[in-house]
């Protein structure tokens, strides 16, 4: 009972995670995919190494009441900068990892099976502004994941509404950008499956423009590439996973 409870309350979560401060985008248009803007003339500011750092950290090796062994690792992220949004920024992280860990730590108190046995995080840095990928393991090989942008240079928040500013786009063009690439990545992945009402409604699901409301999180890549973790539905396994992918 207490296994499921855990895995409805993390997919619970696992639909809650979003990027920071992203507003809903209007329905979608016929929209060409546009060059990106070239950002070379911009002046990145100069940030420190440790922009990013591990405000939590915690691992080892457990064996549950019914023999079950495991070895897990949770790391939470903090951003390392003293503005008050930075500050708010990193009690959002911390709060929603947290919620993770506090149930697999508690767990482990009572002799549970666990449900994620790991939680960690990675980091880009784009001229001055700073993406992190949260994410967290749980069964089926479905990773939850939690984005946030940090503008370092102004002190503030990086929200979805700077991203169409910096990329020369408007919020139908990127939800038609965000519709194509989903559409080419499930066709990769399930388009030699028999073309059935089930596969007609995940493919459906996933074309759908309210999909790209707060589940799209976007970020900037370690080659400075905007991209997004979406969720691509499936035919086996989960009703969806999250990816990561190259918006253009």
């Amino acid at each position: 009972m207490k296994k499921t409870v855990s895995l409805l309350l993390l997919l619970a979560l696992a639909l809650s995670l979003c990027a920071c401060g992203e507003v809903s985008p209007a329905p979608a248009e016929s929209s060409q995919p546009l060059d990106p803007p070239d950002h070379a003339d911009s002046e990145a500011p100069q940030l420190p190494e440790d922009i990013v750092v591990t405000a939590f950290e915690k691992s080892g090796d457990y064996t549950d009441s019914l023999g079950n062994e495991y070895h897990y690792s949770y790391r939470i992220p903090a951003i390392n900068a003293e503005p008050e949004e930075a500050r708010r920024l990193n009690e959002l992280i911390y709060t929603q990892l947290m919620s993770v860990v506090d149930e697999e730590l508690k767990s482990m108190d009572d002799g549970l099976s666990l449900v994620s046995v790991n939680v960690d995080y990675r980091y880009y840095v784009n001229d001055g502004i700073v993406s992190i990928l949260c994410t967290s393991d749980s069964p089926n090989d479905f990773n939850n994941y939690l984005v946030c942008n940090y503008d370092a240079g102004n002190g503030r928040e990086f929200t979805r509404a700077d991203f169409l500013a910096r990329e020369g786009l408007t919020e139908e063009e990127l939800v038609s950008l965000a519709c194509a690439t989903c559409e080419k990545t499930f066709t990769e992945a399930f388009g030699n499956f028999p073309h059935d009402s089930f596969y007609e409604e995940q493919y459906a699901r996933t074309l759908d423009p309210s999909t790209y409301g707060d589940d799209l999180m976007l970020y900037y890549g370690e080659d400075g590439t905007l991209s997004m973790v979406a969720p691509i539905f499936s035919l086996a396994g989960a009703s969806f996973y999250y990816q990561e992918i190259a918006v253009r």
